[in-house]
């Protein structure tokens, strides 16, 4: 279970690899990109790589899971998704506690490199920076439940929790909620030192 932190940082790694006119625009004023539209496209492509990394580690590196993918896909996968019950899911508090809440962070900020108003908002800038920030959480909470509960989750390939275990509400709660912290404490880095790395970026 503790290699899915190794994962879950190569997968941030991989949605923070800066593409160079996104740098360019998060160094215009925020309000000069407020009127563009979300990047629908880019987005969905970015959680696409970052579902396909996830779940590709997981039949590597999972015997039970592999072994699960046969049967009935649409039979096993509702009784999978119907187990949900109770609070653990099974994972050590690494992954859950720490791991989890960074794929939250991940996904969240997915959507704010594709939102051009969200991008370039430092911290606690104002009205519109809380605005990013709860379209990030909307975006992350919907893909924390299609990872855990949708048709390309771990119920539909694999199906987690067919033996009555392996899902639980400590999975819901705790990535949306722990990962608005770990986003926000990002934000307070960049904010404080991203200019040392990047001058000519405004945080």
């Amino acid at each position: 279970m503790l290699s899915k932190i190794t994962l879950l940082s190569a997968g941030l790694a991989m949605v923070a690899v800066a593409d160079p006119s996104k740098i360019a625009a998060a160094a215009k004023p925020a309000d000069d990109l407020a009127g563009q539209p979300f990047q629908w496209r880019s987005a969905l492509r970015q959680a696409g790589w970052f579902l396909g990394i996830q779940h590709s580690f997981r039949f590597a590196t999972e015997p039970a899971t592999r072994a699960n993918l046969k049967g009935p896909f649409w039979r096993d996968y509702l009784d999978s998704a119907d187990s949900l019950g109770g609070w653990k899911d099974g994972d050590p508090h690494i992954v859950n506690y720490v791991g989890h809440p960074m794929m939250g962070a991940v996904t969240g900020y997915i959507q704010v490199q594709n939102d051009p108003g969200g991008r370039a908002r430092p911290l606690a800038s104002g009205r519109g920076y809380w605005q990013s920030r709860l379209k990030a959480a909307a975006f992350w909470c919907a893909y924390s439940l299609q990872f855990e509960l949708g048709p390309i989750s771990e119920s539909s390939l694999g199906n987690v929790g067919i033996d009555g275990k392996g899902h639980g509400a400590v999975y819901l709660v705790v990535t949306p909620a722990l990962g608005a912290a770990w986003l926000l404490t990002e934000d307070a880095l960049d904010r404080e030192f991203a200019h040392l790395i990047w001058p000519t970026l405004i945080v």
